[in-house]
């Protein structure tokens, strides 16, 4: 039993050292996304499927769109079978 523990010591503190001397260096895509993240993560009122610009509100509008078509489509085919099509 103790060797299992001194085992999981020696596992723990290696992990622990290659952990330390890890390169804190980021790649340039890894930089831009944690940049991203940065602005998205700012308390400014605006939701956040709205932060990233024109093109997150141009989807949106467009989604909320296709939506309300759907339900008056829903709606018109929901009349047509319950009058009957004559």
């Amino acid at each position: 039993m103790n060797h299992a523990r001194q085992v999981w010591a020696l596992s723990r503190a290696i992990s622990n050292q290659v952990v330390r001397n890890a390169s804190t260096e980021v790649g340039p895509r890894t930089a831009r996304l944690k940049e991203l993240q940065k602005k998205l993560q700012v308390d400014d009122g605006v939701p956040v499927h709205l932060k990233a610009g024109l093109g997150d509100k141009l989807l949106y509008q467009f989604t909320a769109l296709l939506t309300l078509v759907g339900v008056g489509m829903s709606f018109e085919t929901l009349y047509r079978i319950i009058t009957g099509k004559k």
